[in-house]
């Protein structure tokens, strides 16, 4: 009686845009995984205190 709905399969897109995009994403994870370990003058180099709203 019902008719089961097809499924949805995402298509694999390549190009220009889409490995940039993926280059983007790789950096700018890498950046917030990596910068808070690295420190200057002991201290550390790049804060992300979001609470106190400190940069």
């Amino acid at each position: 009686m019902y008719v089961k709905p097809p499924k949805i399969y995402p298509r694999e897109i390549s190009g220009r845009f889409q490995r940039l995009r993926t280059a983007a994403v790789f950096w700018l994870l890498g950046m917030f995984y990596v910068f808070p370990w690295l420190s200057w003058d002991g201290r550390q180099a790049v804060l992300f205190d979001l609470p106190a709203r400190k940069f």
